[in-house]
C-alpha cells in the first residue's frame, strides 16, 4: 500500500471520487473531519501560541482556534484554505487518500483495483506538471462520496452544530452550509418570504391550520411582522443565526425527521471544547461510572460484612464440633478401654471354663469312685452280716453315715451348679 501512494501524490478530488462512485461506496464525514484536524493540528497549535498577532476568519481572532476540535466540516475546509500552506495542502491530500483507500480496503475492494488510480494520477501530472492542487475544488469533488450519519449535519452533532455554530459560526458560514446541502434560506424576508416563513414555523411547532394561513395572509406586512413577534418568530427583515440554525437542522435530511424546536436558549450553551488530541471527559458519564462503581463497593463490602458473619459462625461452629469431636474421642477411647477388660475377661472365663470342664470331670470321677466304694463297703457289710450279725445301733449308725453321705453329695453338687450359673452370667 505504501509503494501504491507514493505513486498518488498528484491524484485529484474528481479521479478519486469516480473510483468510489464505481465501486458503489461512500464514507462517514467523520473520516474527513478527522483528516483535516489531524493535518491542521500543528498549524493550528504553532497559531494559538502566537499570541502578538491575530488570525481568524470573517475578522476573528484566535478565540475561534480554540474551537479547533470541534469546528463543523466546512469550517474546517476554509481554514485549510486560510493556511494557503503547499506543504499542509499535500499532508493533508496524502492522508486523505490514504485514508480513504484503507476504507475502501476494508470493504473488500482490492488492491489491484486501486492499481488504476495511478494511471490517474500520471495523467493528471502530464496534465498539470507540479501545479500546486485547489483544496477547496478537491474538496468539493469529493463530498458526493461523504455523508453525515443520522442526526448528524456537517460532521457535528445536533447539539454540537448548534453551540459551535452560535459561538463561533458566521451567518455568512450558515448560507454556504445551507447550499451545501441543498438547503435554500432566504436571505432576506419580504412579506412573502415572511408569510411563508410564519407558515413553516406553525408546521414545525404543531399549531397550524389553513385557516391561521388565511389569517395572515390576510394581513398587512407590519401587522405580520408584529404576530410573528408575539409568536417568537423571526420577523425582521433577516433571520438571524439561531434561526439560520434551526432553518438548516429542520429541513436537512439527516435531521428534520427527528427535529425539535428548542424549549430554551440553553441548547446554543457550549463550553470551549479541550485542545484537539486530548479526549473530552463525560461528566455525566463519569459521575453514573462513579456512582456505579460506589454501588458495587457497597454491595461489596455488604458480601464482605456478610461473609465475616458467615466466617464466625462456622468458626464457632467448628469449635462446637470440635468439642463434640474431643469427647466422641473420649469415649470411644474409654469404650475401647472397656472392650479390651471384657474381651480379657471373656478369654479368663474360656480359661475357667476349661478348668470348670477338668473339675466336672474330677467331679464326676470321684462320684463314679465313691459309688464303687459305697458298693464295695455294702458288700463288705453283707459279709460281714454272714459273719456277725450287726448289733442294732450299728445298723442304726450305718443308716445315718449313708444318709449323711448323700445329703453332702447333694450339697456339693448344688454348690458345683451355682458357681456355673455366676459364670454364665458373666460371659
Amino acid at each position: 500500500m505504501k509503494e501504491l501512494l507514493k505513486k498518488l501524490s498528484f491524484l485529484n478530488g474528481k479521479d478519486l471520487a469516480d473510483f468510489f462512485k464505481k465501486f458503489k461506496l461512500k464514507a462517514p464525514k467523520a473520516l474527513r473531519v478527522d483528516v483535516l484536524r489531524e493535518a491542521m493540528a500543528p498549524k493550528v497549535e504553532e497559531q494559538l501560541a502566537n499570541t502578538s498577532g491575530g488570525f481568524g476568519i470573517g475578522g476573528q481572532n484566535n478565540y475561534r482556534l480554540l474551537w479547533f476540535a470541534k469546528l463543523s466540516e466546512h469550517q474546517l475546509e476554509k481554514y485549510l484554505s486560510t493556511f494557503d500552506d503547499a506543504e499542509l495542502d499535500n499532508k493533508y491530500h496524502n492522508l486523505l487518500v490514504e485514508k480513504m483507500l484503507a476504507y475502501a480496503a476494508e470493504k473488500k475492494v482490492k488492491k489491484a483495483d486501486m492499481e488504476e488510480l495511478v494511471a490517474a494520477s500520471e495523467d493528471n501530472y502530464r496534465r498539470v506538471g507540479n501545479a500546486r492542487l485547489d483544496m477547496e475544488e478537491f474538496n468539493n469533488s469529493l463530498d458526493a462520496v461523504f455523508y453525515d450519519e443520522k442526526n448528524c449535519c456537517d460532521g457535528l452533532s445536533v447539539s454540537e452544530f448548534r453551540g459551535v455554530l452560535f459561538n463561533v459560526g458566521t451567518r455568512e458560514e450558515l448560507f454556504e452550509i445551507a447550499e451545501k446541502y441543498g438547503i435554500k434560506v432566504p436571505d432576506r424576508l419580504n412579506k412573502d418570504e415572511l408569510l411563508a416563513y410564519c407558515v413553516r414555523q406553525m408546521k414545525i411547532e404543531k399549531y397550524y391550520t389553513k385557516e391561521a394561513e388565511d389569517a395572515l395572509a390576510e394581513m398587512t406586512a407590519k401587522d405580520l411582522r408584529e404576530w410573528a413577534k408575539n409568536h417568537n418568530i423571526q420577523s425582521g427583515s433577516q433571520l438571524n443565526k439561531k434561526d439560520l440554525i434551526e432553518y438548516i437542522l429542520s429541513e436537512y435530511s439527516k435531521t428534520k425527521e427527528d427535529y425539535e424546536v428548542p424549549k430554551d436558549d440553553s441548547v446554543y450553551e457550549m463550553a470551549i471544547p479541550l485542545p484537539y488530541g486530548q479526549e473530552e471527559v463525560d461528566v455525566e458519564a463519569l459521575e453514573a461510572k462513579i456512582a456505579e462503581l460506589t454501588a458495587e463497593k457497597e454491595k461489596l463490602e455488604k458480601d464482605a460484612a456478610k461473609n465475616a458473619r458467615e466466617i464466625n459462625r462456622n468458626k464457632k461452629k467448628i469449635g462446637e464440633q470440635d468439642k463434640e469431636i474431643a469427647r466422641l474421642l473420649a469415649l470411644i477411647a474409654a469404650k475401647e478401654k472397656e472392650y479390651d477388660e471384657l474381651k480379657a475377661a471373656k478369654a479368663k472365663v474360656k480359661e475357667d471354663k476349661a478348668t470348670d470342664k477338668e473339675q466336672d470331670a474330677a467331679i464326676a470321677k470321684l462320684e463314679e469312685e465313691i459309688k464303687a466304694l459305697q458298693i464295695e463297703l455294702a458288700v463288705l457289710k453283707a459279709k460281714e452280716g454272714e459273719e456277725s450279725e450287726l448289733t442294732e445301733e450299728e445298723v442304726k449308725e450305718a443308716k445315718r453315715n449313708f444318709a449323711l453321705d448323700i445329703i453332702w453329695l447333694i450339697f456339693f453338687v448344688l454348690v458345683l451348679a451355682f458357681l456355673m450359673y455366676a459364670i454364665f452370667s458373666m460371659l
